[in-house]
């Protein structure tokens, strides 16, 4: 009798198991709402592990140690905020914060009060491998490895978070691609999707849109203008502008995709948005950065950098990657870190892999030797004048 009513027991087990898994699988949320599963209806389930953050690094990682970047990448490695909020991702799967600003920014906040950690090494944040790390005014995101894309900060979609310590907030899953400028965000989905939130305006409470928000389908790139900073998106070939209300406007047909905040055209030119029109600025561009001195493009042949600065300058540097900053910087095949200044090209440090900077001039960059070094201000008038220092050694 005890044996049979053990072999019951472990069927019902199992039968109660499997009607679990048909019910959460039928209650999976559609793209019209942000994803707050571990898939969208499009992919395979997978069980992911979620970012612990800011919980206290392993004793083995010493502060300020950044000894192995995640990648070569720019917008997977390094995110500059408005305010000198950096963060750095590692080879570990851990992302490191450091501050320097003046008032805080999108950063990890101290935990005891309510002042933003100001540190020049960098600190533990969170657990994650980034496939792209944006920072904005109070906020940060970031799309890990699996797609799904994560906030921080007090312009998350749905949850406004001035909690201290700051939380990762899941937002999105299927996630190709994330941008920010102030407080107003944008994703692109790996279905084409386009979604919002945020405030464009600042200091109008009534604008926020508090959830993210889908306003387009079939996007296959999307980016805040160069010049002026609206909200662009590109749709089967043809590129729209998105008005105070979100809504789209046709602006021209024949776009290949919006990179960097300028339009690359199907002819191979490179458009630039002036008001609520792309003006074509240069043919045969693959690259091109808005700086404080002008517009620099780099070309198809990929030695050649024109700063438009009012006098035409034209000036060869073979292999040339643009960094957008408060003053031309670019990194030539031979890894070294230049800025085009006075009208000569000053070489800043050489074995660098990448560099990112802010809006307020702060440049960060990293060295092969896993180091970290910030130039605090581009925007100074000597600002050649101030060497680099170290934020991170690797040891």
């Amino acid at each position: 009798m005890k044996k049979k009513l053990i072999i019951i027991a472990a069927v019902l087990v199992t039968a109660a198991v499997v009607a679990g898994v048909i019910i959460a699988d039928h209650k999976k949320p559609g793209r019209d709402t942000p994803a707050q599963t571990t898939t969208t209806s499009s992919q395979t389930t997978t069980s992911k592990t979620e970012p612990t953050g800011t919980q206290a690094p392993p004793a083995a990682r010493k502060r300020g140690k950044l000894a192995g970047l995640y990648e070569n990448d720019p917008s997977s490695v390094l995110a500059v905020g408005p305010r000198q909020d950096t963060f750095a991702a590692l080879e570990d799967g851990t992302v490191w914060y450091a501050y320097w600003g003046d008032g805080g920014g999108a950063g990890f906040l101290n935990g005891e009060d309510d002042a933003y950690i100001a540190c020049e090494e960098p600190v533990y944040a969170f657990d994650m491998k980034p496939r792209r790390m944006v920072v904005g005014q109070w906020s940060g995101f970031a799309v890990d490895e699996n797609g799904t894309l994560w906030g921080w900060g007090s312009c998350v979609p749905g949850k406004r978070d001035y909690s201290v310590p700051a939380k990762l907030v899941r937002i999105l899953d299927g996630v190709e691609d994330v941008q920010t400028a102030g407080e107003f965000s944008m994703a692109l989905g790996s279905d084409g999707s386009l979604w919002i939130w945020g405030s464009k305006n600042l200091f109008d409470a009534n604008t926020v849109i508090e959830d993210a928000v889908r306003i387009m389908d079939g996007v296959s790139s999307m980016g805040f203008a160069s010049q002026n900073g609206a909200p662009i998106a590109v749709s089967s070939g043809v590129l729209y502008y998105f008005d105070e209300n979100n809504e789209p406007h046709e602006v021209m047909k024949d776009v290949e995709a919006v990179r960097d905040g300028f339009v690359f055209g199907n002819d191979g030119a490179l458009y630039v948005m002036e008001g609520t029109a792309a003006v074509k600025t240069a043919q045969d561009a693959v690259q091109a950065s808005v700086s404080g001195q002008g517009l620099l493009i780099i070309e198809k042949d990929g030695d050649v950098v024109y700063s438009l600065d009012g006098k035409q300058t034209v000036i060869s540097w073979e292999g040339a990657i643009l960094i957008p900053a408060g003053v031309p910087i670019f990194i030539d095949k031979n890894q070294r870190l230049c800025a085009f200044c006075e009208g000569e090209v000053k070489i800043i440090d050489s074995d660098v892999i990448c560099a990112a900077s802010g809006v307020d001039g702060a440049l960060v960059y990293a060295k092969s030797d896993r180091t970290l070094w910030l130039i605090q201000s581009l925007l100074s008038d000597k600002w050649y004048e101030c060497p680099p220092r170290m934020i991170a050694p690797s040891e």
